[in-house]
């Protein structure tokens, strides 16, 4: 019979411990938990039960597993426990049974990042085990996990009897370096959630209980944990899991012993406060620990009375405490539904590409792409898409977003209030205020929906993203496109627009979705062309001739400021999910009376490609 490690405990988080032979673990376990019962050998049928669903056994026979459940050695790992693999007497893997480890890496700043969890039923440690070479990462248990650790010794018996797991293993390392090769976070989706309210006596049932009856509309089934379940034991909680696709952990309040196991318990973190309750919870959230995974908890804000509070979201998220926040209004049941699709991911993401006048094609996308019922639950963009992005969020319906966009642009041209071009052609404050009569005062935060867009911060050669702060402000570094806008000072760095760094920002929304992505992308074959030598030609010529077959310093301008990184594109191209890009030959990126025809130029293409391959089932889920 495997192993099983019975763990001291200690009440004080700051504790390290040897457990003897492999394991140090950070002792974040609150006073109150009987290490015993916590700790103590389950029976063997469940330890089948869990070695069945690994990856590394698929397609084995029983006399395999019965040979890994005899020589591992099974234990448990605590929430925020990271696993001390440098004392191992032998090299070893690990089967995660259950819970989740988070794969910690440091970046090129060297500080800690999460870049990969691994869920229950997979394995962690083939490729160290194999090659011999030195770990290259930290695991930390994201939640209390039971881990198998497989010595290299058993792993080799294991695969000259059974070679089939030698393929499963092969199978998982290739899948592992195709992500590595290709940029992609691997993460599972969250089945435990823990609802933390930052003050006692906000009701959770007004959130747990709709969400359950919208997951269900989904068959997903769902199940509420409430506190009134604080004494029951540990095989009460995995029978809650295993008979549900998610749970919802219902907290009494910040830092109470049950909110303590409900944190231990979850994959993700969401606290829960009232609109009408303005604060900066950041000491709540740090006081009320769990920041070992290395992942921001979610913020759900309550608006009683139906209508988002401006300044809430401005001031519950600006110490960037939050991944995401969720605005909840009583009596709007999309607020509702959309929760439901970031919770068990499958909330829709689409990104919009810049493109000056061919921007305008994004309506058409949309249109085609709302006739099917797809959801726009977070949204982002570049340049002259994150303007079009910016309405989607706002809940602009796209009739009225339309007709926005063409006085906006069509109708007037805010790119006319030029000046003595010392830092730029136009001054710029046509724009603000076309910007300002169509979005107001708004805060990003205070959006109904999650956005996102992008600027080219100069001073420090990187992408900008802007999740906070006045929208226009953003919006105005977004599409200032350099030597036409100057560009907007913030804290001493120059922003300019989106487009020159990063005009398809998949990248960026990558890291951020909780569901798959649509990525639109404006850009189209390059129309910038000369049939003229103009470094030959003198500016009287130019002039005599009519400026035929010269592009003009403005489309030169334009051009430079939206062109993008062409590799960053071809990646962000590959990771979307549904991918559009209408032609728009017949488009220029100044050409703004062009307006109907990139519309109906985008509709038709969008319309084409759902007929022709259909929305990828991650999609079509979602429309449910």
């Amino acid at each position: 019979m495997s192993e099983w490690i019975e763990e001291k405990r200690e009440d004080r988080p700051s504790a390290f411990e040897h457990v003897p032979g492999f394991l140090r673990r950070l002792n974040l376990f609150g006073p109150g938990r009987d290490p015993k019962t916590a700790a103590a050998a389950p029976a063997p049928d469940p330890l089948h039960d869990k070695l069945v669903g690994c990856r590394l056994l698929e397609g084995v026979d029983e006399a395999a597993i019965a040979l890994l459940a005899e020589g591992a050695c099974w234990f448990n790992l605590p929430g925020g426990c990271s696993l001390d693999r440098d004392d191992e007497e032998e090299p070893a893997m690990y089967l995660v049974l259950a819970g989740a480890l988070g794969v910690i890496v440091k970046n090129e700043i060297h500080v800690d990042t999460l870049v990969a969890t691994i869920p229950a039923g997979e394995s962690v440690g083939e490729m160290s085990l194999i090659s011999g070479e030195a770990h290259s990462a930290q695991l930390v248990a994201v939640r209390d996990s039971e881990l198998l650790r497989i010595p290299k010794s058993l792993f080799e018996t294991l695969t000259e009897r059974f070679p089939r797991v030698l393929l499963n293993t092969t199978r998982q390392v290739i899948r592992r370096l195709r992500d590595t090769t290709r940029r992609v976070t691997t993460r599972h989706n969250p089945r435990a959630f823990a609802l933390v309210p930052l003050r006692p006596g906000i009701d959770l049932k007004a959130i747990t209980e709709p969400l359950i009856r919208s997951l269900a509309s989904a068959n997903i089934i769902a199940g509420r944990i409430p506190v009134s379940a604080q004494d029951e034991d540990a095989e009460w909680f995995h029978g809650q899991e295993s008979s549900h696709d998610l749970v919802l952990f219902e907290a009494d309040g910040p830092g109470t012993p049950w909110a303590q196991q409900c944190m231990r318990q979850a994959d993700r973190l969401i606290y829960v406060g009232l609109a009408s309750d303005v604060c900066d919870p950041s000491a709540i959230v740090q006081a009320s620990g769990r920041t070992f995974t290395q992942q921001k908890p979610d913020l759900v804000i309550l608006h009683e009375d139906g209508a988002i509070r401006p300044g809430s979201g401005e001031a519950f998220t600006r110490s960037s405490t939050f991944s995401l926040h969720h605005h909840i209004r009583t009596g709007v049941e999309g607020d509702i539904k959309r929760l439901a699709r970031f919770l068990s991911g499958r909330a829709v993401a689409v990104v919009l590409a810049g493109g000056g006048a061919r921007g305008f094609a994004h309506i058409g996308v949309l249109e085609a792409l709302k006739e099917m019922r797809v959801p726009f639950d977070f949204i982002g963009g570049s340049s002259m898409g994150s303007i079009v992005a910016a309405g989607i969020a706002a809940e602009y319906q796209l009739e009225e977003l339309t007709d926005r966009l063409k006085k906006a642009f069509v109708d007037s041209n805010p790119l006319t209030d030029y000046t003595l071009p010392l830092v730029s052609i136009v001054r710029g404050r046509k724009v603000v205020a076309t910007l300002k009569e169509h979005f107001g005062e708004r805060a990003i935060e205070d959006l109904p929906r999650n956005f996102f867009c992008v600027s080219s911060n100069l001073t420090t050669g990187s992408t900008q993203t802007h999740r906070s702060g006045p929208l226009w402000r953003a919006l105005r570094a977004s599409v200032s496109i350099p030597g036409i806008l100057p560009p907007v000072i913030d804290d001493g760095e120059l922003l300019v627009d989106g487009g020159l760094m990063n005009n398809f920002p998949v990248d960026v929304m990558s890291g951020l979705a909780r569901g798959p992505i649509i990525g639109i992308d404006v850009t189209g074959a390059p129309n910038l062309v000369a049939h003229s030598d103009i470094s030959e030609s003198s500016v009287w010529e130019l002039i005599k001739q009519g400026m035929r077959g010269v592009p003009s310093i403005v489309s030169i301008l334009m051009r430079s400021g939206t062109v993008g990184n062409e590799t960053q594109r071809r990646h962000a191209r590959e990771i979307a999910d549904l991918l559009f890009d209408p032609p728009m030959d017949n488009v220029g990126l100044q050409t703004w009376k062009s307006f109907d025809v990139a519309i109906e130029a985008g509709y038709r293409h969008a319309v084409e490609v759902i007929e022709a391959h259909g929305l990828p089932p991650a999609i079509r889920a979602a429309c449910a």
